[in-house]
């Protein structure tokens, strides 16, 4: 009988492959993640791998990637060609089996303790024949309760539960809902999760409703890469794939599921001492995580299923079992604007900050806040997935082996990659120096066009010079043997760019102010945590501001979600965002094009 089988080097791991399906598909079963961007189409080329033993014949759409010479030594695009038999194939370190850096912190306000989940501990009075009431009603009065929500299955459970308690019991309460009955005294017991739903990364951090302290973490690589790097592409997968919304959902949930498990695990509680978990991200992603269909996010005029919040419980609402608590999604604010950025602009104060701040959330969609408690803007720009490495030819994201640094000397431009490990790509961090440096070399210039090789300006070492090499009809600047720029690649980049530009500018013109009225530009996101901000403002992504000015707030967005679980005030702040900041949709202002070409250039 032929045996079907794979080896992964240099790992070593072996697994049984199923030869109707493509290679990505089959890595994707292992929870082997290759980038996708195009989500398996054979557009992107980004899925290679190189086969040491039982290489198949290279496809079409496969050979449009790879040089001759690559064929020949075995490389092919996973997501065209599928395997029986024996293989060996060499996965580079640009997949999900490299460590990867994934940001499971930030910087947020202060705020006292009181988090919207609360147990109270009840010693009820039994049941007597003189005034026989409903056992619901013995809480209630002992509560104060009046109007209440609770789940009906926790109403089948009550009669037994309180004669076998002995009346003793902890009810736990959110808003008007009680929403758990426990036997005894278990108010010790309170703990929360706050949840970062990212496009690439998923973050699970479970949190002591008591004290605030973060007791265990969680991280991973988001699943759903494998159907497309950004929101777009995931719409289209739900639009064209059968049963691909369901497909998606169940990869998220399933991998929350397993992450809230180890966050238990390294926290020493179990999952029934979990009293709520709150979730945010942005709309397309929490759509799916809601099993909501995205499709007319995608089209005008970009509404959401839901903007308000929502709370249920994930057995019930998901089918999927991630608990039985209840979980809560902060409000969306648009299409584009989702609970993430909400969960911003609680952690970061901007609602309660004299001084005009700036809150710009860079990602695939790049979202920017501008104001301060008496007024506040908010729009989004689609600045494309270039600072996360798709669409960029050595890109990748922030995995072990990615470029995340560069700088310069008078002999050299040097790197710093990830892990400390041989470069294999260049994340967004990194790209963003790259392109810095070769500003401030006078190899780019100012439109950002590669100079020739012959004329580049006097003064630069031969090393340097050398780096930049005329491949065909394309110029290349390379940082290592194995990882270079182009041409195309600076385009990307002041594409992405100009868009985050364009829509700070006219937020700023909107509120009719400069930048130097700005008292504090702050970055957030992984990659905004990671980019050096005198570059950032080298190549225009940011204004020209003071560089103490600009500040780093890493995942705004679990924060406000922390915040979100232990601050009702901030909660209810949170729930009528919506009434408070004023969208702008740069996608009908007749001023973004022209302002879009004009920040195109660098400087």
């Amino acid at each position: 009988m032929k045996t079907n089988k794979a080896t992964i080097r240099p790992s070593g791991r072996e697994f049984p492959i199923d030869p109707t399906l493509t290679l990505l598909a089959n890595l994707q079963k292992q929870e082997v993640f290759l980038e996708s961007v195009c989500g398996g189409k054979g557009t992107c080329g980004k899925c290679r791998v190189r086969f040491i033993k039982g290489a198949p014949a290279a496809s079409k759409s496969g050979s449009r990637h790879l040089t001759a010479k690559e064929i020949e030594e075995g490389w092919r695009l996973a997501c065209q060609v599928k395997v029986g038999g024996e293989v060996e194939i060499f996965v580079p370190p640009s997949s999900g089996e490299a460590p990867v850096k994934i940001l499971a912190e930030g910087r947020s306000i202060e705020k006292q303790i009181e988090p919207g989940a609360k147990k109270y501990f009840l010693q009820l009075q039994p049941q007597k024949l003189e005034r026989p009431v409903g056992d619901i009603d013995l809480i209630l009065e002992e509560t104060g309760m009046g109007d209440f929500g609770i789940d009906l299955r926790d109403v089948h459970a009550l009669p037994r539960l309180l004669r076998d308690a002995d009346y003793r019991v902890t009810v736990t309460v959110i808003g008007d809902e009680i929403t758990k009955i426990e036997a005894g005294d278990t108010t010790r017991k309170s703990f929360g999760l706050a949840i970062d739903v990212g496009t690439s990364t998923l973050v699970v951090s479970l949190i002591d409703l008591h004290s605030g302290e973060q007791k265990a973490v969680s991280v991973r690589l988001n699943p759903q890469r494998e159907f497309g790097a950004d929101v777009i592409s995931r719409i289209q997968y739900c639009r064209e794939k059968e049963g691909g919304l369901v497909k998606m959902r169940l990869s998220v949930t399933n991998g929350l599921s397993e992450m809230i498990d180890e966050a238990c695990r390294k926290g020493g509680i179990e999952r029934t001492d979990i009293s709520e978990a709150i979730v945010v991200g942005n709309p397309t992603m929490q759509h799916i995580f809601l099993g909501l269909d995205p499709s007319y996010i995608g089209e005008l005029p970009y509404a959401p299923a839901i903007s308000r919040k929502a709370r249920f419980r994930p057995t019930k609402g998901l089918g999927v079992d991630i608990g039985t608590y209840p979980v809560q999604t902060p409000p969306n604010l648009s299409g584009f604007i989702g609970s993430d950025i909400v969960a911003g602009i609680i952690s970061q104060g901007l609602l309660e900050s004299e001084e005009i701040q700036l809150l710009v959330d860079l990602g695939t969609n790049a979202e920017i806040v501008l104001g301060n408690k008496e007024r506040l803007l908010v729009c989004n720009a689609a600045a494309g997935p270039a600072f996360e490495g798709a669409r960029i030819a050595c890109g990748m994201i922030g995995l072990q082996g990615a470029i995340d640094r560069v700088w310069f000397d008078e002999e050299d431009v040097r790197f710093h990659a990830i892990g400390d490990a041989r470069a294999s790509g260049l994340c967004g961090s990194g790209l963003v120096g790259a392109i810095a440096c070769l500003l401030d070399l006078g190899i780019l210039d100012e439109s950002g066009k590669m100079g020739d090789p012959e004329t580049l300006p006097e003064g630069l070492s031969e090393k340097i010079k050398k780096k930049l090499r005329k491949e065909g009809s394309e110029k290349r600047f390379w940082l290592s043997h194995t990882v270079y720029i182009s041409q195309k690649d600076v385009r990307e980049v002041q594409a992405a760019k100009a868009a985050v530009a364009a829509g700070i500018e006219i937020l700023m013109r909107k509120m009719g102010i400069e930048i130097d009225d700005v008292a504090r530009v702050m970055i957030a996101g992984a990659f905004g945590s990671y980019v050096n901000a005198a570059s950032a403002t080298r190549i225009g992504l940011i204004p020209k501001v003071r560089l103490d000015r600009v500040m780093s707030v890493g995942n705004s967005a679990l924060e406000g979600a922390k915040m979100y679980l232990l601050s009702s005030p901030s909660r209810e702040v949170a729930d009528r965002i919506g009434d408070i900041v004023e969208l702008h949709e740069l996608s009908v202002d007749k001023e973004f094009m022209e302002e879009f070409i004009s920040q195109m250039a660098f400087g």
